[in-house]
């Protein structure tokens, strides 16, 4: 039942979601309506009238194209349907006539079909598909409605949008628009017969208009060209042709005549005229047609109209005095059945005169008729060149003759003469007719180089003035070999660098000439080797008959960029005639050499830190061997592209290399990058490049201070402390500085130095006890667990300027038991600040627990018990002391100094005496004059007084010292010195207890060093005397322990007034029953000595076995 109940419910819930559908709304809206306009509402067209409430929902488009979502849209709201794009029927729709677009509106659970219907507007002008000038050709004479096609015009609108009506506008032209009722072709029609030579062309307006309201109407521009055919005759201009005049029978051969006329109005080859004699057989009667045959013999008729004179007149031979023939003119038609002729006559009078002129005959001066003879330059005057035959038929007639120039242009008649042959003037009678003879002779000595040929006229006249002339005759001058070759111009040539080919550079001929002719002018070229260099010589070939010069080898412009060539020209004549000219040759340049820089394999430059930009680095230079002034040879530099080269910049022409930016040495110390230096040839594809790797070290300057590092457990903030005694490390500081060299060397400074109770190492940073830590009292507000005293610490650097860090506050920490336990061992400190060492000093307390009553009183009994222990030791001390306590001073020192020196090294700071109060300074140096080896420990010269502190303190040395001297092992002398000067004495037993001020130290460092470095040698040769000074003290002790051996130390003060006397002492023999224990050094229970009696050798092998010191620890000579 209840499955039942639910299947229900479902499906009722389905029934719900079914979109509910009805008819579709019919929307008719026109093309080309503004964007947003409103054509129809959905909501109250179907859903108002169909009473069903929208409510809230949105209507939205479905079920529409992407293309067509596009052209409309709805508002959601209030379901009103707008025009969303531009809707043009002729882009959707084309050639349908019912164009429409359907879609669907949604809303909600109700979806609408649509369907909007575009309706056609006038919004399209017909258009012509062709040019916008169409032409038309028509051939003339075309019978009347004569029609050519004609494409019509296109209009995509509908219906009487589309339908296209057409007008010509032909301004009175015979045409007339026919369309075609069959397929609508239109074609434009001759309303009359065309004649081209009327009128060729006609322009006109073809118009298109539509029928839409109002109507749109296109246009274009048509040109109707008539095209010709051969409709016309040529036509002469005059039926009857004559000259002016009659023409002399003298008329000379291929003279002009007359010159016929005529035109023909075609076109092309239609209207071109050609005019030729009229055939024969068109020339009616048998005289006419003789006179026709007459006239082609004497006469020619050219077809542009010449009327040519081709053979000479007779007039007494002639019998009719005129000549009379036809012409005709026709056109050069293609096709010979198509030309078409017209005719015109020719009409020429012969004029008669009553003498004959004379004739003139050149002949050559042999005899030979006709013929001119040649004759040599440089001939003498009167030279035969010509025979002249004058003849005349005229009877009793006179003749005079002369030389006129001739066509040339030469002054023949300058050079020529006549000269009769018989030496007179008269003529002799061959028959009827008078013959005159002459030679023509020269006047001048000729120059064939000036005047290669003469060309003349001999004019004859008779009495009667008839003359008769002999053209076109020219003497040929002959050649002889009078000239040498001469040079046009300066040899130049040009060869090519690194040409393997070996092709020819230049041919001597283009530059040499001579000005004889023939065999005369034929040059000979050959190398002239004496006044030749051997090399160019050598290098150079020229060949005898063209003048080809050709290298012999290749060349190489940067070994040699000229030649200088001598060469003999000579011309074959006889006799020959020779020259010597200068042939100069350049290599032209290649670009066959990179540049290269001047020694550079590779380059270091340097640069400090932070310079300003544009800083100067340096400069490079490249060479090239190639021409510098076509750009083979000039050098341009740039840097390669990296990103180390980034932060410099080079000059393309000096090769300066400058940093584009300050450098900070401690993010990169070097760049490292390529110098490329680059030729500038004028073809940019043969540009060769030279490189060179430049490494730039930026140099520090002191820009950066220490920093302390707290990095805890390897670099803490707290240092306890598990020893209370002075000379104890407690630990070290480390500081960085990323300067190097002196700029990093850190220093170490304690600030709050009047603390007194620690100090820091300058150098490695180490922290020490300074003062003994027995009886500190507990800080305010510090816990009862353990006891931090506070270190104020920075960290300076040595350079220029010099730069610190800022302070930084370190802790020492005093656990509760190590205070607890240093209160109840009651602290036997040598180190007291200038008291005694049993006195409690002001910074400490006492205990740091609290005992109970039975502690107490066992404390004090016992603290009594030491008191009368110690006094009874000090009385018997004191006693024994007084008789020579400055011996035992000198003693004790002349003791540590030869421990020292058994290692060759050692410095002791002695303390002044503990009732002085007066701060002062003193060390001792141990020199070995003999041995300057390396051996740890050694004693630092350069410790900071303020900061370094250590003590020397043992009873059970001190009492084995008191045996040595009663056994008298030792000899010392004692140095009387001032008061203001220590007094402690040490030997070799140990040291007394005496106190040493703060300023007075010994710091011992395992650190191999020459002796050089800290230590400077005395003069052991002999005893000195040692003045005072104000600012510095100086005591020297002598001590001799070995043959041979002499060791010294020096203790160096300030602030004494007192003398120093040396005195050198020359120990007893030993005893062989008592022998000397090893000497040597004892640090912290270790030996580090070496007995005596050993050889230098054996002591600095024994030395090299110990192990080594730590840097800071307590210490005593043994």
């Amino acid at each position: 039942m209840k499955l039942c109940c639910l299947f229900l419910t479902a499906l009722g819930f389905l029934a719900c979601l079914k979109v509910s559908s009805a008819l579709f709304l019919e929307f008719f809206i026109n093309e080309e309506l503004p964007v947003n306009s409103e054509f129809g509402n959905v909501k109250t067209a179907y859903f108002d009238s169909q009473g069903i409430d929208t409510g809230t929902a949105k209507f939205s488009l479905f079920q529409a194209t992407q293309k067509y979502r596009e052209l409309f849209a709805i508002n959601s709201t209030s379901g009103v349907l707008c025009v969303n794009q531009r809707v043009d029927r002729e882009q959707l729709c084309d050639k349908i006539p019912l164009c429409s677009i359907k879609f669907n509106v949604l809303h909600t659970t109700h979806e609408v079909a649509i369907k909007v219907n575009i309706l056609d507007i006038n919004d399209c002008t017909p258009k012509f598909p062709s040019e916008p000038v169409v032409v038309v050709e028509i051939r003339e004479n075309n019978q009347e409605g004569y029609a050519v096609p004609i494409a019509a015009a296109h209009d995509p609108d509908l219906g009487r949008n589309g339908s296209v009506m057409y007008k010509l506008q032909n301004l009175g032209a015979p045409f007339v628009l026919r369309p075609s009722q069959k397929d609508g072709q239109l074609f434009i029609e001759a309303s009359q017969r065309l004649d081209r030579e009327q009128q060729d062309s006609y322009n006109m307006t073809l118009l298109a208009s539509d029928h839409g309201s109002p109507p749109r109407t296109g246009s274009i521009q048509v040109q109707v060209r008539v095209t010709d055919v051969n409709d016309n005759s040529p036509e002469f201009v005059k039926s009857l042709f004559s000259p002016k005049l009659p023409i002399l029978e003298t008329a000379p051969v291929n003279s002009v005549v007359l010159t016929l006329a005529a035109a023909d109005k075609d076109s092309g080859s239609y209207g071109q005229v050609i005019f030729d004699f009229a055939p024969e057989l068109s020339v009616g009667g048998a005289e006419r047609r003789q006179q026709q045959r007459l006239a082609r013999l004497q006469f020619q008729v050219t077809p542009d109209g010449r009327v040519i004179l081709k053979k000479p007149l007779d007039y007494d031979r002639m019998d009719k005095k005129s000549i009379v023939f036809l012409v005709i003119a026709r056109d050069n038609s293609k096709e010979v059945n198509d030309r078409r002729t017209s005719t015109a006559t020719v009409s020429v009078s012969i004029s008669d005169h009553n003498d004959e002129p004379p004739s003139v005959e050149v002949c050559s001066p042999t005899g030979r008729c006709p013929g001119v003879g040649s004759v040599k330059e440089g001939q003498p005057v009167g030279a035969r060149v010509a025979m002249v035959i004058v003849r005349d038929p005229d009877t009793n007639d006179r003749v005079s003759c002369a030389v006129n120039d001739g066509s040339g242009g030469t002054a023949a008649s300058s050079f020529f003469e006549l000269v009769s042959k018989t030496g007179s003037s008269e003529p002799r009678m061959e028959g009827s007719v008078n013959v005159w003879t002459y030679y023509l002779a020269t006047k001048l000595r000729l120059d064939r180089e000036q005047t290669p040929k003469l060309c003349f006229r001999i004019l004859c006249s008779d009495s009667a003035g008839l003359s008769s002339t002999a053209h076109g005759h020219c003497v040929d001058i002959s050649d002889i070999n009078d000239n040498p070759p001469i040079l046009l111009r300066a040899i130049q040539l040009n060869a090519m660098e690194e040409d393997s080919s070996l092709r020819p550079i230049g041919r001597l001929t283009d530059f040499l000439t001579d000005a004889d002719e023939g065999v005369n002018a034929k040059l000979n070229f050959s190398l002239d080797a004496a006044a030749t260099e051997p090399e160019a010589g050598a290098t150079f070939s020229v060949d005898a008959v063209s003048g080809l010069v050709t290298p012999l080898r290749t060349l190489d412009r940067e070994r040699r960029s000229e030649y200088l060539l001598k060469v003999r020209v000579s011309d074959n004549g006889e006799p020959a005639r020779s020259v010597t000219v200068d042939v100069a040759i350049a290599v032209l340049d290649i670009n066959d050499h990179a540049p290269e820089f001047e020694s550079c394999s590779s380059i270091q430059l340097r640069l400090l830190e932070n310079r300003p930009p544009p800083a100067l680095v340096g400069r490079l230079t490249a060479r090239d061997a190639d021409w510098s002034n076509n750009g083979n040879g000039r050098v341009q530099y740039r840097l390669e592209k990296s990103a180390e080269s980034s932060a410099f910049d080079i000059d393309r022409q000096t090769g300066e290399i400058r940093a584009v930016a300050a450098l900070d040495r401690e993010l990169r110390s070097h760049y490292s990058f390529r110098v490329l230096a680059e030729d500038q040839p004028q073809q940019r594809g043969l540009q060769l490049t030279g490189t060179c790797h430049v490494t730039i070290t930026v140099d520090d300057v002191n820009d950066n201070a220490p920093s302390l590092r707290i990095d805890p457990p390897e670099f803490p903030a707290e240092f306890v402390v598990n020893q209370l005694e002075p000379g104890h490390r407690i630990g070290h500081v480390v500081a960085d500085d990323p300067d190097e060299g002196i700029n990093q060397k850190v220093v170490y400074e304690l600030l709050n130095s009047s603390d007194q109770r620690f100090g820091v190492h300058s150098d490695t940073g180490s922290i020490l006890v300074s003062q003994p830590l027995h009886n500190i009292r507990q800080l305010p507000g510090q816990s009862t667990h353990s006891i931090k005293l506070p270190l104020s610490i920075r960290a300076c650097d040595l350079g220029q300027p010099r730069m610190c860090s800022q302070p930084v506050e370190y802790r020492a920490e005093i656990p509760a038991q190590t205070a607890a336990d240093a209160a109840f061992r009651g602290g036997d400190s040598s180190l007291t600040n200038g008291r005694s060492p049993h006195n409690v000093n002001n910074y400490g307390n006492g205990s740091l627990l609290a005992f109970s009553n039975e502690s107490v009183i066992i404390c004090l009994v016992v603290t009594l018990l030491l008191l009368v222990a110690a006094c009874f030791a000090i009385v018997c001390l004191i006693v024994r002391r007084r008789a020579s306590a400055a011996a035992l001073n000198s003693r004790t020192a002349a003791a540590a100094g030869a421990a020292g020196a058994a290692c060759g090294t050692g410095t002791l700071q002695a303390g002044r005496l503990a009732t002085e109060v007066d701060p002062d300074s003193v060390h001792a140096k141990m020199i070995d004059q003999q041995s300057p080896y390396y051996c740890p420990p050694t004693y630092k010269t350069n410790f900071n007084v303020e900061d370094d502190y250590g003590a020397y303190s043992s009873a059970q040395q001190l009492q084995h010292q008191q045996q040595m001297l009663q056994l008298n092992k030792l000899k010392h002398a004692t140095v009387t010195r001032d008061r203001l000067y220590s007094s402690a004495s040490l030997s070799l037993g140990g040291a007394t207890d005496s106190e040493l001020p703060r300023q007075s130290t010994v710091a011992v460092s395992s650190r191999r060093q020459p002796l050089s470095q800290h230590y400077q040698t005395l003069d052991s040769s002999s005893q000195q005397q040692h003045q005072p000074s104000q600012g510095q003290k100086k005591q020297t002790l002598q001590q001799q322990q070995q043959p041979m051996s002499h060791r010294y130390y020096e203790i160096e003060g300030r602030g004494g007034v007192g003398g120093n006397r040396a005195v050198l002492s020359t120990p007893q023999p030993r005893r062989q029953s008592h022998t000397l224990p090893r000497g040597g050094f004892s640090v912290d229970g270790k030996s580090a000595g070496f007995p005596l009696q050993q050889t230098q050798q054996q002591q600095l092998h024994a030395m090299q076995q110990r192990a080594p010191f730590s840097p800071y620890t307590e210490a005593s000579f043994v």
